[in-house]
């Protein structure tokens, strides 16, 4: 089953407050008269390769558990987790940046046995931890917060 990532309300102003830096940063050097056109085009050309390179890493965000593994698809990025090696899920607010979480802060946990740690932002997160634990009845033993 696939799980659409969650958008925090307050990332949406974040990220526009972001873009409008980026832009404006481009605009306010142009009128200035010592600024060369070399100047100004790698300014133009820095911001929007930083742009692709953040939307690369965190653009489309999903989750799909299926199999007995979960898969999270950010960006470029693939990871998947067996949920056989997985011994712990919890739900966590996290101010820290997270690729396989980028948009929310409630996220959920996954601690496999090796000691990894993959968080997830699922929209429904009450929808994913049962698919996990459909798929994975060794956690249900475990108390998921």
């Amino acid at each position: 089953m696939q799980f659409e990532a969650a958008v925090d309300r307050w990332m949406i102003g974040v990220l526009c407050i972001v873009a409008t830096v980026m832009i404006g940063s481009g605009v306010v050097v142009a009128f200035d008269p010592a600024t060369t056109t070399g100047e100004l085009l790698w300014i133009w050309v820095s911001n929007l390769l930083i742009a692709a390179f953040v939307v690369a890493l965190a653009v489309p965000l999903r989750y799909e558990v299926a199999e007995g593994r979960v898969t999270i698809r950010a960006g470029v990025q693939r990871v998947t987790v067996e949920l056989a090696d997985v011994v712990a899920m919890q739900q966590r607010t996290s101010f820290v940046s997270s690729t396989t979480a980028a948009w929310t802060m409630r996220r959920i946990v996954l601690v496999t046995e090796r000691g990894r740690s993959l968080e997830v932002g699922p929209r429904d997160a009450t929808g994913f931890i049962a698919e996990v634990l459909a798929w994975a009845p060794h956690l249900k033993e475990r108390t998921v917060r």
